[in-house]
């Protein structure tokens, strides 16, 4: 959750908005974490209740983020896969460049990672408990900036879509 915070008080002094995929079994006793995200307008967003796809329960997770933040969640990562669907399970494409941060390469091999597949429209796929992601992520956003990219969470499809 420490890092969490951290990732939180880079992205506010950076003035760069992000989605959070959330594990629904977090979010309780991370409550001020999360409401803190939302309140600095982060989108959060499923990731299941447990770390298992077989585990989504996707309404609990749902309501659950709602609870905490007034938020509707309207889209789901299922955990090991780089596919966001909407919460009916139909695939929402977006160009996505992961650097598997989660691995934890070093600072600069994720930014180079990110920077070279970067493209127009392109989601940032990185993990917010990883220490070396927190250290690259200034100069991620700063090269992503200098390159002429605009900073933004996922648009969301409504739940009518």
């Amino acid at each position: 959750q420490l890092l969490t915070e951290k990732l939180l008080d880079i992205l506010r002094r950076l003035k760069a908005p992000a989605t959070f995929f959330c594990i629904g079994s977090k979010l309780e006793t991370s409550a001020p974490t999360v409401q803190r995200a939302a309140s600095e307008g982060h989108s959060l967003q499923i990731h299941g209740w447990e770390h298992s796809a077989e585990k989504a329960d996707l309404a609990r997770c749902e309501k659950a983020i709602h609870d905490l933040t007034g938020e509707e969640a309207t889209l789901y990562r299922p955990p090991g896969s780089e596919d966001v669907r909407d919460l009916s399970g139909k695939p929402v494409p977006y160009p996505e460049v992961d650097p598997y941060d989660f691995l934890r390469p070093s600072p600069k091999e994720i930014e180079r990672r990110v920077l070279l597949g970067l493209k127009p429209g392109c989601v940032v796929h990185l993990h917010s408990g990883v220490r070396e992601t927190l250290e690259a992520l200034p100069d991620i956003i700063s090269n992503l900036r200098a390159r002429g990219f605009t900073l933004a969470a996922m648009p969301q499809p409504t739940k009518n879509q």
